[in-house]
């Protein structure tokens, strides 16, 4: 660094990355990294400051958006944010809830990371109203995009009720390469 005149303002910047033991092995509500400095001079100890960040490991996020033009829910599932490195590729399930369908011929269709889904990729069980996606392995983020259609009976209980609730969540199934 060289000399610092007296008066002056010394700012160090740097990043760091947790290891991928660290993000995998965590608690489920995230863990505490506490990352401290001091500041020496002349070999003697004459500051100290640290800080602490929450660091918790997004394995699989679900989002929802209500089109009440098209009685539809546009649906984000956001996988692998903490870029770990999945041994094979990720497979998420998602069963739909009473009240709503996966309806291609309606215009429902599903996206992985911005194209258009395939069965080599996609499949969807009427009879569960089960949704399978696959990813690939390694480590990269992957956004989901799909939409469901909510049934006459959903609208009409909504009608009827005032509000219409559907909790719907996915489930991600893969293996971590653990000497990444």
């Amino acid at each position: 660094m060289g000399d610092i005149s007296p008066g002056k303002v010394q700012t160090i910047k740097f990043q760091t990355k947790p290891s991928q033991d660290i993000i995998i092995n965590q608690a489920t509500d995230g863990i505490d990294i506490l990352n401290e400095a001091a500041l020496d001079i002349s070999d003697s100890e004459v500051g100290k400051a640290s800080y602490k960040v929450k660091i918790k490991n997004d394995y699989i996020s679900k989002t929802g958006i209500y089109r009440p033009l098209y009685k539809k829910i546009d649906w984000t599932i956001t996988v692998n944010t903490s870029n770990i490195n999945f041994a094979k590729e990720a497979e998420i399930t998602d069963a739909l809830p009473d009240g709503l369908i996966f309806d291609a011929s309606n215009g429902d269709k599903v996206t992985i990371d911005g194209a258009d889904a395939d069965i080599s990729n996609f499949t969807y069980d009427s009879t569960n109203r089960k949704v399978t996606i696959k990813t690939s392995s390694g480590n990269d983020e992957h956004t989901i995009k799909f939409s469901t259609t909510i049934t006459p009976e959903a609208l009409k209980e909504a009608f009827e009720t005032g509000i219409k609730e559907f909790n719907n969540q996915a489930k991600l199934d893969t293996e971590v390469n653990s000497n990444s």
